[in-house]
């Protein structure tokens, strides 16, 4: 455990406190909510979007450059997706 009580997750190298987690997990829910609300997004059905923040940083053709686009352009979470296709979560809690 660590101060405050938060769960270590993670490796030694990196760990992550299972709050933190928890909050990148509400910002990403808010970005994908953000992402549907976005009038028009339909045009946008099989191109990659990086969302941060509730904004659209990006469109793009595949999912490489959009992961180099959301690596290169800040910190905390950011929602990659293909548009019209379902969310894929990966919760790694145990």
């Amino acid at each position: 455990m660590l101060p405050g009580g938060a769960a270590m997750i993670g490796t030694e190298a990196y760990p992550m406190r299972e709050r933190d987690f928890d909050a990148e997990m509400d910002a990403l829910r808010a970005d994908k909510a953000a992402l549907d609300a976005l009038p028009g997004v339909g045009h946008l059905t099989g191109k990659w979007v990086v969302v941060r923040g509730g904004i659209l940083r990006g469109i793009f053709d595949d999912f490489g450059a959009a992961g180099r686009h959301m690596v290169n352009t800040g910190g905390g979470p950011a929602l990659i997706h293909r548009v019209g296709d379902p969310p894929v979560v990966i919760d790694l809690r145990r």
